[in-house]
């Protein structure tokens, strides 16, 4: 690692948390830009992927949620925030992750009425070089179940916003192994990232912190090992 090399210079907690900060209102402001804009300066000022995603995106996401289940944000927010998450992460999962052949993957939520998560996701899935389907949010375990069989895909991963959300996910997984086979079934949200416990409880195969941790958790599975 030469002098030069900003990654020697971790930015520290307190300009971490003013881009936190930044990023949500650039959400809640549906300032596509403005989101774009405060990643990239991060990742400029040394902060790794990986630290994009643990202590910016996915808690200026998890506000927003809870923002909008308490009323105070509109859908029209929920969707600019997706797209201002789509525009920022596509570059940067683009140019750091190996793409390598990967599985069919089916995303969605269980009840939650939102997409950020499945978003962000897909993209970085994507990226890896995996087979993605969006089947939506706010689905039913046995609409999701149906999408991946019509899918034919391996995979089946949930994102939740809401720890009541999670309690769909044990009706899920009876039905994969009733009807699904093979298909293994991911999970990630905050709910997961308070409680790791929680993925073994609600019998899922895998999960992840985050969108960077979704796509080695994946490739896990279908090599044959529990994440």
């Amino acid at each position: 690692m030469s002098p030069s090399d900003p990654r020697q210079h971790q930015p520290g907690a307190l300009a971490i948390g003013a881009w936190r900060e930044q990023l949500l209102s650039a959400f809640v402001d549906c300032d596509r830009e403005g989101a774009r804009s405060v990643i990239q300066r991060a990742l400029q000022s040394g902060l790794t992927l990986e630290g994009v995603l643990s202590h910016l995106i996915h808690p200026a996401m998890d506000t927003l949620g809870d923002m909008w289940g308490r009323g105070e944000v509109a859908l029209t927010q929920q969707f600019i925030a997706a797209c201002a998450i789509e525009d920022a992460a596509e570059g940067i999962a683009g140019a750091r992750l190996v793409r390598a052949p990967g599985p069919k993957v089916v995303l969605g939520t269980l009840a939650d009425g939102h997409g950020l998560g499945v978003k962000l996701v897909s993209i970085f899935l994507r990226a890896a070089g995996m087979d993605v389907v969006d089947a939506g949010f706010g689905l039913s375990p046995k609409e999701l179940v149906s999408r991946t069989l019509e899918e034919g895909a391996s995979v089946v991963g949930v994102s939740v916003f809401l720890l009541r959300s999670a309690k769909f996910i044990p009706e899920l997984q009876e039905l994969i192994a009733r009807e699904g086979g093979a298909v293994k079934l991911a999970v990630g949200g905050a709910p997961f990232r308070a409680d790791p416990e929680l993925a073994r409880r609600v019998g899922a195969d895998a999960w992840a912190a985050d969108a960077f941790g979704a796509v080695g958790a994946i490739r896990s599975l279908m090599n044959g090992h529990a994440p």
